[in-house]
């Protein structure tokens, strides 16, 4: 996890929201491993060469709606868990039938936090400067 703060409270982020923004299908892996599927229509891609696009928005224990847990048990490796967790506006599971590229996800990430940050009253440029010189 990159982000340390929750965006909507500016506490230390624990969780990433699980809401599914869509899937994209990975065209590279398909094409090496069974390229007569590159063609196929959306709704009969297999389920092993789709990426799942979720918001990933950091999130802290306040402030994230929690919808569930899954346990893992591995048989000689031991066992772990996981949270569901959704931001206070993605209270449910999302559309994982859409199908949506990595730069339609990221826009919506961006988007998303800029509405959340906004929520907090803080300002934050979506200018990135690359070379360090003062905005005009």
């Amino acid at each position: 996890m990159t982000a340390k703060k929750c965006i909507f409270c500016g506490a230390k982020a624990d969780l990433l929201c699980d809401h599914h923004l869509g899937w994209e299908r990975m065209r590279g892996q398909m094409a090496k491993e069974a390229p007569n599927l590159v063609l196929l229509g959306s709704s009969h891609v297999p389920l092993r060469y789709r990426k799942v696009h979720t918001c990933d928005a950091p999130l802290c224990r306040a402030c994230a709606v929690r919808d569930g847990c899954m346990n893992f048990r591995l048989r000689y490796l031991g066992s772990f868990s996981d949270t569901i967790d959704y931001c206070p506006g993605h209270d449910n599971f999302g559309t994982i039938a859409k199908e949506i590229t990595g730069l339609e996800a990221e826009a919506f990430r961006s988007a998303w936090r800029k509405a959340a940050n906004a929520a907090r009253g803080i300002e934050v440029s979506t200018q990135v400067d690359l070379f360090g010189r003062v905005p005009i």
